[in-house]
């Protein structure tokens, strides 16, 4: 039995093992030339930011003066903090904005309503300078909210019972009157000759009184209702020829008492429409038209209430105020009124002016952003934003007391105003404003205290050198 060769490997094997090495080496090559330089650039940012965590904390507390700390330079320079900001009186007004709205002026607003049940009829139709038919003619439609018009305009017709009977008690009257004031005349002549007695002039006189005052009676009621005055004019007319006609009344004209046309009360823009025809009006409270002066329009705005006395120590002549509304430039104008009764939910007051609206663009309603310009309150100096170091109800500063030194003492301070730049601080406190509460001793708060003029804070960095600070005073109490 021969023993077995053993096999030769394969040429082709050694040819692939080559290449796969080969390509290795050109993936890790890429590789190192693509993410060295990243991976030392990563490398020298942690480098550098471990340097100034370093840099930051290497600060040291001043012994002699509590929450202060002794900055180095290279610490300075690491946070920006470079001349600190001398806090000083505010030398502009600051701008109080306040939400409010425009709204129909109260004065040039009048309602439309029947002081009686009545039926709408119809109501007053205009040309339609939109619309016109397919042959061109003209189209006549209803009035609407929008439309102007003038002063005793007809708005819509009514018909009621009530101003029927009206009338006609008031052509009674007037045709009776008529008839009492002859009787009258001819007794009274009878009487100087003695061929009537005295008791039956009087009796004569009594029923032209009585007739005088149901005529005033009936005709009272008539203008009470705002029923127009040609129409009792016509009453007045027809109780004429009445008369003149032996008592024989009109039957067709008498039907047309119940008839009478809501007029417009003054010039201006139908702002409501409430009603249609067919439709019976029994509330004489309901507005059936509303119309409005529009050229004008009343602004109302709500300030706070602590701000109310700023607005009131402005003069009338200068209380102006610059309002924004939703796609207009801002408008200028005077602040016409300061309201005597404030919102106690809302805790503001309410002040009006005036815009004009030519155009009749504006609308009432609309949402306006009111700026007034209030003088700076007593008692507060003006820092930047940027020297705050705010921690929820807690407001601090650094305030460098000596310029050619880098010692920074931190303050508790009390904020009342905050802009979009600065900020203003109080100058002056109060003993109970000093005093903390039981709570605040609990939470480990500092007093407040005042921020003069001419002291000096620094206004980068705070926010590092509070953190410093607190950390190397928590250090310092945990090793007592």
């Amino acid at each position: 039995m021969s023993t077995p060769q053993p096999k030769t490997p394969s040429p082709i094997r050694y040819v692939v093992l080559g290449l796969l090495i080969l390509t290795a080496g050109i993936v890790i090559t890429a590789a190192a030339i693509y993410y060295g330089p990243r991976a030392f650039s990563a490398h020298e940012k942690a480098s550098q930011k471990q340097t100034v965590t370093k840099s930051r904390l290497a600060v040291e507390l001043a012994e002699d003066i509590p929450h202060t700390l002794i900055v180095p330079e290279r610490v300075r320079d690491t946070l920006g903090i470079k001349a600190s900001v001398v806090a000083e009186r505010p030398k502009q007004n600051r701008p109080l904005v306040m939400p409010g709205s425009t709204a129909l002026d109260p004065a040039r607003v009048a309602r439309v309503r029947t002081r009686f049940n009545a039926e709408v009829a119809q109501i007053t139709k205009v040309v339609d300078g939109e619309r016109r038919t397919v042959s061109g003619e003209t189209i006549f439609r209803q009035l609407r909210p929008g439309d102007r018009i003038k002063k005793g305009d007809v708005l819509a017709v009514v018909w009621s019972t009530d101003v029927g009977g009206r009338k006609s008690d008031l052509v009674d009257a007037l045709v009776q009157l008529r008839l009492d004031e002859e009787r009258l005349k001819a007794r009274e002549a009878l009487f100087a000759k003695g061929g009537l007695p005295e008791d039956t002039l009087n009796q004569t006189r009594h029923d032209v009184v009585s007739d005088r005052n149901a005529k005033e009676r009936a005709e009272r009621t008539l203008r009470t209702w705002n029923i127009p005055e040609r129409e009792i004019q016509a009453v007045y007319d027809e109780a004429e020829l009445v008369s003149a006609r032996q008592g024989k009344r009109d039957k067709d004209k008498e039907r047309l008492w119940a008839r009478s046309e809501l007029t417009a009360p003054r010039d201006g823009t139908i702002v409501e429409c409430n009603v249609t025809p067919g439709e019976y009006v029994a509330d004489n409270t309901v507005n059936l038209f509303t119309i409005a002066d529009v050229d004008s329009l009343l602004v109302i705005a709500n300030p706070p209430e602590d701000q109310l006395p700023a607005i009131l120590s402005i003069s009338p002549e200068q209380r102006r105020w610059s309002l924004q509304l939703v796609g207009s430039p801002a408008i200028e104008g005077p602040i016409e009124e300061v309201g005597y009764i404030l919102d106690a939910n809302q805790h503001t007051a309410v002040i009006k002016g005036y815009i004009d609206n030519p155009d009749a663009k504006l609308r009432a309603g609309q949402f306006v952003s009111a700026t007034v310009n209030l003088p700076p309150p007593p008692d507060v100096v003006e820092v930047p934003l940027t020297a705050l170091a705010e921690d929820g109800k807690q407001s601090f500063v650094f305030v460098q007391a000596d310029p050619d030194k880098p010692r920074y003492t931190m303050r508790r301070v009390k904020v009342t105003h905050r802009f979009e730049s600065t900020a203003f601080v109080s100058s002056r406190l109060t003993p109970a404003e000093q005093k903390l509460t039981p709570q605040e001793i609990a939470q480990g708060f500092q007093p407040l205290e005042p921020l003069k003029p001419s002291e000096r804070v620094i206004d980068s960095g705070v926010l590092e050198l509070r953190a410093a600070l607190e950390d190397k005073e928590s250090k310092v109490g945990n090793t007592r």
